[in-house]
């Protein structure tokens, strides 16, 4: 609370005071000035930045794995030949041959690729997951900074308007003669100091949702 307080000689007394209520930090006014809840927050900052290339990682190690499954690393090597064969008389008989080659590996070379291949994927997995986490704490500080610096940007607000009235009421009994120029220099001051809180206070809001 920040209170002034001056005795006049004729025994009246003028007082300001401000007072911010635990209360105030949920105003339905700043509750109202945030369009995105926490969660669709949440799911915005995950769909782009580190989250994506990491599951782009995963995309790329699962089709890694699709490879490595397979029984074949090479294709089957397919030999034809064809044409005429000269015999003992001279003579010429047609001949058609084909072969075939199937390479092999040896045993287990496929077993190691595939479980190597799930490992990959296993690990791109888990990045993906830890790129949610610290995204998704990201993304909780920004909301709540954005939340915090709304409500003092309220509460400077409803404090200038209360200062500008007060400056007003002021100005209107000093010239009734019921106070003095001091008194509204002092209050004419809180006013300007409450009009440049309100000016920082939507600074500071500003940036924390930009």
């Amino acid at each position: 609370m920040l209170c002034y307080s001056r005795r006049r000689s004729c025994g009246t007394v003028v007082m300001l005071a401000f007072a911010v209520a635990p209360a105030a930090l949920a105003s339905p006014v700043a509750r109202a000035a945030i369009d995105l809840d926490f969660a669709t927050v949440v799911e915005l900052s995950v769909k782009g930045g580190d989250v994506v290339l990491a599951e782009r990682g995963v995309d790329e190690a699962r089709a890694e794995l699709v490879g490595a499954d397979v029984w074949l690393t090479e294709n089957p090597n397919v030999e034809v030949v064809a044409g005429p064969r000269a015999t003992v008389e001279n003579t010429f008989i047609p001949e058609a041959g084909a072969e075939l080659s199937v390479p092999l590996e040896v045993y287990g070379q496929r077993g190691l690729r595939v479980d190597a291949a799930s490992r990959e994927v296993a690990a791109r997995q888990a990045l993906v997951a830890d790129a949610r986490r610290r995204v998704g704490g990201e993304a909780l500080m920004a909301y709540l900074e954005s939340l915090y610096t709304r409500e003092l940007r309220v509460l400077a607000e409803e404090r200038a308007s209360v200062a500008a009235e007060l400056l007003k009421a002021t100005q209107l009994k000093r010239k009734a003669g019921d106070v003095g120029d001091v008194d509204v220099s002092l209050i004419a001051l809180e006013d300007a100091r409450a009009r440049r809180a309100t000016i920082n206070a939507a600074s500071e809001h500003e940036r924390a949702v930009a």
